[in-house]
């Protein structure tokens, strides 16, 4: 007998989403949607990989180092989508928090 119960939905928050580690997390995550829904995403560096990402899994919360990487990420997203940015080591305490 599982524990998992398959009614469940799982939130996730990916912290490093852009890494590799984090890249195969949401593959994973993408190949059971019904599963796990995406509750936050941190990238450091790759701003393009993280707008991508978001605009794929649409999580409410996001998270950058610095405010120009915030409003950066910002100018990136799809029209209609805006998720909370959180930025810093605050933000990435808040989003491993969630």
């Amino acid at each position: 007998m599982s524990s998992w119960d398959e009614a469940t939905t799982r939130s996730i928050v990916v912290l490093g989403s852009t890494g590799s580690i984090g890249r195969n997390a949401l593959d994973v995550i993408s190949r059971h949607m019904d599963r796990f829904m995406v509750l936050g995403l941190a990238g450091a560096r790759n701003i393009a990989l993280l707008a991508e990402q978001a605009a794929r899994f649409k999580p409410p919360y996001l998270a950058v180092l610095d405010a120009n990487r915030a409003k950066e990420l910002r100018d990136m997203l799809p029209a209609g989508y805006s998720p909370e940015i959180l930025v810093g080591p605050d933000g990435y305490a808040a989003m491993a928090g969630l």
